[in-house]
């Protein structure tokens, strides 16, 4: 896992957060006019979103365990109840189920007969959360370096 201070100094270079875990505050135009990859910033900024909100429950021996390289085990994780399928489908948020039950939990949208139940189960998520995941899933789900 990357150290939280990876994040915090791309986002500084960058014009984006403070250290305080507030994400929202990305500034997508000076990141893209100083050269940063804005995808590369939101998916490390996700890295520890995902570790902080996630591996309470997905850590160890279950069916999603995020404890290592998080946004590399949500690509490449199938649904459990359908192993053809996979959880995000890269370049695609609106037919990605991660999204869906993110979105669910924010309140934005009703999950379907067979996608389960909203994520994540004891804890509230903004629609701004949601949206960073869907953005993310939307560029490519690209690894952060």
């Amino acid at each position: 896992m990357r150290a939280w201070w990876l994040a915090v100094a791309v986002l500084a270079a960058c014009g984006g957060t403070e250290p305080d875990g507030d994400t929202d505050a990305v500034d997508t135009d000076a990141a893209e006019d100083s050269g940063t990859n804005v995808d590369l910033v939101r998916a490390c900024i996700l890295e520890t979103w995902f570790v902080q909100t996630c591996t309470g429950c997905h850590a160890g021996n279950n069916h999603l365990s995020m404890t290592s390289d998080p946004l590399g085990t949500l690509r490449d994780t199938r649904r459990e109840t359908d192993p053809s399928a996979p959880l995000l489908i890269a370049g695609d948020a609106d037919n990605s189920l991660l999204v869906r039950k993110l979105l669910a939990r924010a309140g934005a949208l009703e999950l379907g007969p067979g996608e389960g139940d909203p994520m994540p189960p004891d804890r509230t998520i903004t629609l701004e959360e949601a949206e960073r995941v869907a953005a993310w899933v939307e560029s490519g789900a690209p690894d952060c370096p």
